[in-house]
């Protein structure tokens, strides 16, 4: 079974390189069918280890042919958590999306850290490119609230008070 390594300092760039290391395994695999699925739960995974770990991490990913793991394991001993924020909240959604594309997923508690890991298996014969997109596309749904008029109104009026009351403290 072939995998692939590699290490990460906790930089927000490293969740890009991380990507792209494993758009390099998934080719030399030749399995870049996974790649939208891979990268979306490795894109959650390595965010949530620079953001909330603060550590350098590892990325470990593994492939049969049928199913691809993913694997990121930090220093923190703290396991994430699954949110629930508003419709509108940028944050918060990492549990939920890794839940919507993956097989399973799950948290490997160790002295020194945790490995948070998701297996993405082929569905019925084809590969997890995109099998789940329409379940992944109908949970961030859920989260689209409509915005009104008179909300984004206020929402800009709130962004001018805020400006104008930066300036006001640097002057």
């Amino acid at each position: 079974m072939p995998t692939a390594r590699a290490g990460f300092p906790p930089e927000l760039n490293s969740v890009t390189a991380a990507r792209n290391f494993a758009r390099r395994a998934l080719t030399g695999w030749d399995a870049q069918d996974w790649e939208w699925a891979v990268s979306q739960v490795l894109t959650e995974l390595a965010t949530n280890a620079v953001i909330h770990a603060h550590t350098r991490f590892e990325v470990d990913l593994s492939f049969d042919g049928e199913q691809l793991r993913v694997a990121v394991t930090d220093g923190s001993v703290r396991p994430p958590v699954r949110r629930d924020y508003s419709a509108r909240a940028t944050t918060g959604r990492g549990v939920c999306v890794v839940e919507s594309l993956a097989g399973s997923w799950g948290v490997d508690p160790h002295p020194d850290g945790k490995t948070v890991w998701c297996a993405l298996r082929a569905d019925d014969g084809e590969r997890a490119a995109e099998p789940k997109l329409e379940a992944f596309l109908s949970h961030l749904d859920e989260f689209a609230a409509p915005v009104s008029a008179g909300s984004a109104a206020k929402a800009a009026g709130r962004r001018r008070q805020s400006t104008g009351a930066a300036r006001g403290r640097a002057a």
